[in-house]
């Protein structure tokens, strides 16, 4: 069997399975598990944990627990030295329980899980020992999502290891703690991260990724730094934004410009003070609050009170709407700012126009 990887199309094909799959396959052959370190990985999510890998949906988690130990149990005569009684030690109980850690480690998908329990390990000793037969000596890894997911943990790692992802995703840690173990070659699609200290805004990998979401600031005094972002897409979640804050941003995209097509969405979890928002912006900007009148800026638009345009120049306006978006898989509602043409010029009718036939084709 093995000779028969030679075959470029059956290389082909175990490099594009299912990366469990073939991690199970591979589990009881240690010469097709050579062979198969030799092939790229190709994973859909990866996220790294404090003593777990999970790969798509499975999860290979090591984690410690306490076991009771009852009498007539065959290893109730291990009982640690706290446990045992010596001269002149006295109990109500003679053959009382105890209890006992142990390392147990768990391969878990949905609602189903196997367990295995390893009495003679340490849980980092056998995450690392895990992390090694999982992704330990592979010749490529490549991961359309890299997430890490613990706040001030050590991630137990092989040595050497790299990805190759142009996603990534840091939910309680700045993003640049990561790169060591990211093939640097790539230029990364989407960044996600917290922000706990202001460089991290003039990050290189953060300046030219083509989307960011800044998932929670440590101190609203990196606003300076926020609004300078120049990225096609700039998301904000976790935040609570104050009407300067807004202010801040439009101010400085009016003044210094950004991309044409730059999209900057907000979590504004207060619908129902959208209203007076867009109020308070117009009478700062001297825009016009405009009903939508059929028109489709969005889909996920909120239709009520309408949008607020701000003159940019003599053929575009900054358009500031509500939508209701999903942020970190869950439903949130959005302030949407982008740069579009002025309405009734001839690129915003062609632009409805093109948008109203692609849509017939889905509605």
């Amino acid at each position: 069997m093995t000779s028969e990887f030679t075959y470029p199309s059956l290389r082909c094909i175990w490099e594009y399975m299912e990366p469990n799959r073939r991690i199970h396959i591979t589990s009881r052959s240690p010469e097709l598990r050579r062979i198969d370190k030799s092939i790229p990985l190709h994973i859909n999510c990866l996220i790294l944990d404090e003593n777990s890998i999970e790969m798509n949906d499975i999860e290979y988690k090591v984690h410690s627990e306490t076991e009771t130990v009852n009498p007539g149990d065959e290893r109730y005569e291990e009982k640690p030295e706290e446990e045992r009684l010596t001269p002149g030690d006295i109990v109500a109980d003679v053959e009382r329980s105890w209890r006992r850690e142990i390392t147990q480690f768990t391969i878990e998908l949905y609602n189903r899980n196997f367990r295995r329990h390893n009495s003679n390990s340490k849980p980092h000793v056998l995450a690392k020992r895990v992390a090694n037969l999982l992704l330990g000596g592979r010749c490529k890894i490549v991961a359309k999502t890299l997430q890490t997911a613990e706040d001030q943990k050590i991630l137990r790692l092989p040595v050497g290891f790299k990805v190759h992802t142009s996603e990534i995703s840091c939910l309680y840690h700045d993003f640049p703690y990561i790169l060591p173990i990211i093939e640097s070659s790539f230029v990364m699609n989407e960044i996600e991260t917290y922000v706990s200290k202001e460089e991290t805004f003039d990050h290189p990998q953060l300046r030219n990724a083509k989307r960011v979401i800044i998932n929670g600031i440590k101190e609203l005094e990196f606003m300076d730094k926020l609004v300078t972002l120049t990225n096609e897409y700039v998301g904000i979640v976790n935040e609570t934004f104050t009407e300067n804050e807004y202010i801040d941003v439009i101010r400085h995209w009016i003044d210094n410009g950004k991309p044409y097509g730059t999209v900057w969405e907000i979590e504004h979890e207060e619908i129902e003070e959208y209203g007076k928002l867009l109020e308070e912006l117009r009478t700062e900007f001297d825009g016009r609050l405009e009903p939508f009148d059929n028109i489709v800026i969005d889909k996920r638009q909120i239709f009520a009170p309408g949008y607020l345009a701000i003159p940019l120049d003599s053929k575009s306006e900054l358009v500031v709407l509500g939508v209701n978006g999903t942020m970190q898989e869950c439903d949130t509602s959005l302030i949407k700012i982008q740069a579009m043409p002025k309405k009734g010029s001839g690129f915003w009718k062609l632009g409805i126009d093109l948008r109203k036939k692609f849509e017939m084709f889905f509605l």
